[in-house]
């Protein structure tokens, strides 16, 4: 199986909201026209799934992530989008765009070949930190079983452990139920203790 992994797009259809905006994003370092160049460099890589770990749209309204949308669309018209929701995320407008009813947090699962994929939300508009709250917890621990699927992966915008970075606020318990015990990453290991 192979899977396309992009995070962090900060798309818009106009970057010139603001001064700062304008400047940085549209004059210089344009998201859109990087995007444009990655999605055309891995049209022929047939991936099975596209994964987006958050950050979608840089502040932007419902026509950004319409726009979004229909720009992977036209690249992988076939291909399941999956994506967790970052801090720069506008999520009233993500819902709307999506035709979802709107929610506290976008969290979804999805089986896609021999893996389990399960997206959670740990943006806080507009916050540097990330958040995993209770209610969202316990809906992840009510997910059923792996089933067929022998692998879970995880999408979330923030990472799990970060030194000198964003932290990401979590219920107690929330490492060891997304880490398997004999798996678990050293770092992870430390972060618990």
């Amino acid at each position: 199986m192979l899977l396309l992994h992009v995070s962090d797009i900060h798309f818009r259809l106009d970057y010139g909201g603001n001064p700062f905006t304008k400047r940085l994003l549209d004059e210089q370092i344009n998201p859109t026209r990087h995007l444009m160049r990655l999605l055309e460099g891995a049209k022929g890589l047939n991936p099975d799934g596209i994964l987006c770990t958050g950050d979608l749209v840089h502040r932007g309204g419902t026509e950004d992530y319409l726009a979004l949308n229909r720009l992977f669309d036209q690249f992988f018209p076939s291909v399941p989008f999956l994506c967790s929701l970052g801090n720069h995320d506008n999520k009233a407008a993500f819902f709307q765009a999506n035709q979802l009813s709107e929610n506290r947090f976008y969290s979804t699962m999805v089986a896609l070949g021999n893996y389990r994929i399960v997206s959670l939300d740990s943006g806080v508009y507009l916050e540097h930190d990330g958040l995993i709250d209770e209610e969202q917890f316990s809906w992840f621990k009510q997910l059923p079983a792996a089933g067929g699927q022998t692998k879970t992966l995880l999408l979330v915008h923030h990472p799990l452990t970060w030194h000198d970075g964003p932290q990401l606020s979590m219920p107690a318990g929330y490492l060891h139920r997304t880490c398997s015990s004999q798996r678990r990453p050293s770092h992870l290991l430390r972060a618990q203790t």
